[in-house]
This record gives C-alpha cells, sequence and structure tokens, in this order.
C-alpha cells in the first residue's frame, strides 16, 4: 500500500508541477503583450498616416503639380521643356526600354502625358525623366501596367515515319510486277518491267531506248534535232537584232 500511495504522490507532483509551469508561460505571454503593445500601436498609426500621406501624394500626383523639392528627391533633371528631335529621340528609347508602357493605350499616354505637362518644369529630351515619370504613375496605382498577351506555342506535328527497308523492297517487288514503264509505239500494249524482260533482247532494246529517249530512232536523229535546235535559236537571236525588213527600225 505505501509504494501505491508514493507513485500517486509523485504522479499528482509532476502534473501540479506542469500546471505551475503553463500558468508562468502565460503570464509571460500576457506581460509581453502588455510591453509590445504601445509599438505595435504606434506602428499602426505610423502605417495610417504613410498610407493617408501616400493617397494624398497619389492623388496630387494624378491632378495637380508637385514642388520642385519633391521632383529634385526623386531625381528628376529640370529645366525648360523643348519638343525637338532630342525629344523624339528620348522617347523612342522610352519606349524600347519600357515594356510595362503600351503606346497603343489611350490611359497609358494620357497619365504619363499630363503629368509631364503639369510639371513643365521636367525636362522632355532626358529619357530617365520619362522612365521615372512612369516608373511613379506605377508605384502610386496610377496606371496599370501592360502585359503582352502569352504567345501560344506552335503544335508540334511529327514527320510521319518513313518505309522501312522491307516495306521499300516490297514496293519494288509489286512495281515489277504491276507499274507500268511504257506504252508500246506500235501496238499500244502497255509493258511492265516483268513484261519487258520477257521480250526477246532486240525488242527489249527496242523498247527501252523508247524510254530513254522518246522515240525509236538511232543517235543520229538525235543529234540531228540538237542541230534544230541550235538553228532555232540562233534565228530568233538575230531577229531580235536585225529588223525584219532592210530600213524598218520598230
Amino acid at each position: 500500500m505505501s509504494s501505491a500511495r508514493t507513485n500517486q504522490e509523485r504522479i499528482q507532483y509532476h502534473r501540479q508541477e506542469e500546471a505551475e509551469k503553463q500558468q508562468a508561460e502565460a503570464k509571460q505571454r500576457q506581460a509581453d503583450e502588455e510591453r509590445s503593445r504601445p509599438i505595435r500601436q504606434a506602428e499602426q498609426r505610423l502605417s495610417e498616416t504613410l498610407t493617408a500621406l501616400t493617397e494624398d501624394e497619389a492623388e496630387t500626383i494624378s491632378a495637380e503639380s508637385v514642388s520642385l523639392a519633391w521632383l529634385q528627391t526623386n531625381e528628376f533633371v529640370l529645366g525648360k521643356q523643348t519638343l525637338d528631335a532630342k525629344y523624339e529621340q528620348a522617347a523612342y528609347q522610352f519606349k524600347l526600354a519600357t515594356p510595362t508602357f503600351n503606346p497603343k493605350d489611350e490611359t497609358h499616354k494620357s497619365a504619363l502625358t499630363g503629368f509631364l505637362q503639369r510639371n513643365s518644369s521636367i525636362r522632355l529630351d532626358v529619357m530617365s525623366n520619362l522612365a521615372k515619370a512612369w516608373q511613379l504613375l506605377l508605384e502610386y496605382g496610377l496606371v496599370t501596367p501592360f502585359t503582352p498577351p502569352a504567345q501560344e506555342e506552335a503544335p508540334v506535328h511529327e514527320a510521319p515515319a518513313g518505309p522501312t527497308p522491307s516495306e521499300l523492297a516490297d514496293q519494288r517487288r509489286q512495281d515489277y510486277f504491276s507499274k507500268v514503264v511504257v506504252k508500246h509505239p506500235v501496238t499500244g500494249v502497255e509493258l511492265t518491267e516483268y513484261a519487258l524482260s520477257l521480250l526477246p533482247s532486240k525488242e527489249e532494246l527496242y523498247l527501252r531506248r523508247f524510254i530513254e529517249r522518246g522515240h525509236t530512232g538511232s543517235e543520229r536523229l538525235d543529234e540531228y534535232w540538237e542541230r534544230r535546235d541550235v538553228i532555232t535559236a540562233q534565228q530568233a537571236a538575230l531577229s531580235a537584232v536585225v529588223p525584219a525588213h532592210p530600213g524598218e527600225e520598230n
């Protein structure tokens, strides 16, 4: 009995010790929260003040001119505004270097142009001035940056696989027996390679010469037509230079 009572007392002691520890931690958290509460409240008030100032500043930027000190603080290059070739070059460079600006968007153009017109001390021929003005408009939420549409990838069409060597061999075998290669110039009979191979050698040579040359004559016939082609070409060239009738001009 005394051993069981000792174990029970030990368990009760550990439970009481754990409860006291939890109470101490809770009191410490409460004390820490009380100490940090003024700091959080101050941070919240500062954030609200900055938000209000930002909103006021954004309203000023969007509708009124700002002070020279403000422009200098934001590192604008000040001077007389001139619309000349240097301005056109600065505007061109700005468009190339600013993907968030869409020159076709009227809201973009009017927002940037309006800010520059209201603040006439900003030099327009300095590209960094245009970039800073646009960046301020973005930071104060006065414009929405342009996002180019995502380009759809063209579907990849795999080229059909060519015939295998066995398929080519099978096709050549079929062509040998079934594909017409010549029509007999005399009888009009259509012949395949297989039919040609069954003919007497003289007849086969006769038809193969016909397939190669388009006629059944000898090489002399080829030479004759070649000479006729040369003569025809020479006559055409001569008639282009010399008038058809002496004394007449085109």
